[in-house]
């Protein structure tokens, strides 16, 4: 996988924190099945990944 970075305020830092820990992922898995739901949402092919659920507070 590739690294990229991102700059996010306080609060969805901590929603981020959170919603990892509830799921017991790391917040790169969070943010994965975000972006991947929000492009499939957008009708962009994800290359075949699948994602049930995104969970954030």
């Amino acid at each position: 996988m590739k690294v990229i970075s991102l700059k996010v305020d306080e609060e969805l830092l901590q929603a981020l924190n959170d919603a990892a820990k509830r799921e017991g992922v790391s917040r790169s898995e969070v943010i994965r099945r975000a972006l991947v739901r929000y492009l499939e949402e957008m009708g962009v092919k994800t290359g075949g990944v699948r994602v049930r659920y995104v969970v954030l507070a």
